[in-house]
């Protein structure tokens, strides 16, 4: 297996990145505007986001059910 480029397609703690980084602007239907402080590998391969909401607080989302848009 080769190492990846410096910041080429990973999140922290080298996580494989789903489009997704830390420090990147998202928004939410009901939560609003936020953005992802971690992204975690959780148990079941996807990953689990934190992001903080201005209005909604911190939020614990999995990728694939956040139906997050990318600001």
């Amino acid at each position: 297996m080769r190492p990846a480029a410096s910041g080429a397609g990973t999140a922290s703690a080298g996580v494989p990145s789903a489009g997704y980084e830390v420090g990147q602007r998202v928004e939410h239907a009901i939560f609003g505007a936020g953005v992802v402080r971690s992204i975690e590998l959780a148990q079941d391969g996807d990953q689990r986001l934190v992001v903080e909401f201005g209005n909604a607080g911190t939020k614990t989302l999995l990728a694939k059910f956040a139906k997050l848009t990318k600001l």
